[in-house]
């Protein structure tokens, strides 16, 4: 089987030049189990499906007038007579040079049937390339703008996806089916500006935007902790506190500056996997989705530090709103910041301010049984009965249960401990679907 398209998409946005882009695309399939040299082993495997792909798509994540300059206008000058002058600026620059991002990639996949399709599944690898990615750049603010949209770098991205279904046992009365979904994605990020101000013949990171050649693309980079305090009676440095965490001198110069930052690890998954079943027994049905994320070694990793916002400020003071701590946050965190009392504690003094430096990153590894559902179909003698066609009851629960390590409200949106947050919520339904 051969499968071929040509794409021609436009967009008026882009500039004269770039309005149009053309991402063409090939696959091939062949079904191997219909071929008569395959085995003799189709009591077992049934269906076997190579797949082969490669081919371009376009991208392009900006609004209609986003490269043209834009005038905006407001009252900015008053006379000597106490006369308001309207006046008319750019509020932002023309960037007549964007262009398409274009993704260009392999995929690979094999698909499956076993005892007579009672199993099922399909194997898939891709391998993509994306050039011309489409970003906003910060710029000098002495220019009166703040940032740029331009067409940057190369990034690599490949991965794996299985999927495999069941119906693991099948009678006249009660029948159970299965899915098992894992999926594992790895994106590196190869050029950037290609520009290499110190001379080394490496081209240079974007440290300002946390952009770093041959690293993904969402990294902590930050101090790193040895897992100690600054204790009472310690030599502590200018820039922090007694209670704050001991930050590791990189370049053991003495001083604690941006040269001391580093890579510590990642904040995408490493890889993440779901199992659901639904069992039925007669009229009666039960079924349930678990859905995890994983981070491996040294993925999906999210800053820890309690009691703090998203810029890091400190949102009471200590000790004058203790009991407004201990009423918000759980009795095993609030017991867990530094004190003298408590030198080994998990978290920095609690009256930290927001120059405190160093943070603890904790992975958000989690499993959760994200779905339940019970449900009965009324019989068709009772439904005669009734006058009534259909009548199911049912019952559902949504979050039940999360098994994680992470401190804060919720591990799969990372967000941490504070007092405007909340749990994972759980939900029950019950309830009826009739039919006239």
């Amino acid at each position: 089987m051969i499968t071929g398209t040509v794409r021609r998409d436009g967009f008026s946005g882009f500039s004269e030049d770039n309005k149009f882009g053309i991402f063409p695309s090939l696959a091939l399939g062949w079904v191997v189990s219909d071929e008569s040299f395959f085995p003799e082993i189709k009591n077992i495997i049934n269906y076997t499906k190579l797949r082969v792909s490669y081919g371009s798509i376009g991208n392009r994540t900006i609004s209609r007038y986003q490269t043209l300059a834009q005038v905006a206008g407001s009252y900015g000058y008053v006379t000597s007579t106490g006369t308001s002058i309207y006046t008319q600026s750019i509020s932002s620059m023309a960037s007549s040079d964007l262009k398409w991002e274009t993704t260009t990639g392999l995929n690979l996949g094999l698909d499956f049937g076993m005892f007579d399709s009672r199993i099922t599944g399909a194997i898939e690898y891709y391998n993509n390339n994306t050039k011309d990615l489409l970003y906003y750049i910060d710029i000098p603010a002495i220019s009166r703008f703040t940032n740029f949209p331009t067409n940057l770098g190369k990034m690599h991205n490949h991965g794996i996806e299985i999927s495999v279904s069941s119906d693991i046992v099948k009678t006249h009365d009660f029948t159970w089916h299965a899915d098992f979904a894992f999926s594992r994605n790895r994106d590196e990020l190869k050029e950037l500006l290609g520009s290499d101000s110190d001379g080394d013949e490496k081209e240079d990171d974007l440290t300002s935007e946390g952009l770093f050649i041959g690293k993904p693309l969402n990294v902590n980079y930050d101090y790193e902790i040895t897992g100690e305090f600054y204790q009472l009676g310690d030599d502590i440095p200018a820039a922090s506190d007694v209670g704050t965490f001991v930050i590791v001198d990189q370049n053991a110069d003495g001083d604690y500056d941006e040269d001391d930052y580093k890579v510590l690890n990642y904040q995408d998954p490493s890889y993440r996997f779901s199992i659901s079943s639904r069992f039925s027994y007669k009229n009666w049905s039960f079924s349930f989705l678990i859905n995890s994320i994983q981070g491996g070694k040294d993925y999906y990793y999210m800053s820890d530090n309690l009691f703090s916002t998203s810029n890091g400020e400190t949102r009471f003071n200590w000790p004058n709103d203790e009991q407004h701590y201990r009423y918000t946050f759980p009795k095993s965190l609030i017991d867990d910041y530094w004190l003298p009392e408590n030198p080994n504690a998990r978290y920095q003094r609690i009256d930290m301010d927001a120059s405190a430096l160093g943070s603890r990153y904790t992975q958000r590894n989690f499993v959760r049984l994200q779905d339940v559902s019970l449900s009965y179909n009324v019989t068709s003698d009772i439904l005669k009965k009734l006058d009534i066609t259909g009548l199911r009851f049912f019952l559902t629960g949504k979050n039940l249960i999360t098994w994680t390590k992470w401190p804060g409200w919720d591990p799969e949106t990372g967000e941490g401990i504070t007092s405007s947050g909340r749990p994972v919520m759980k939900s029950y339904t019950i309830g009826f679907d009739i039919e006239f």
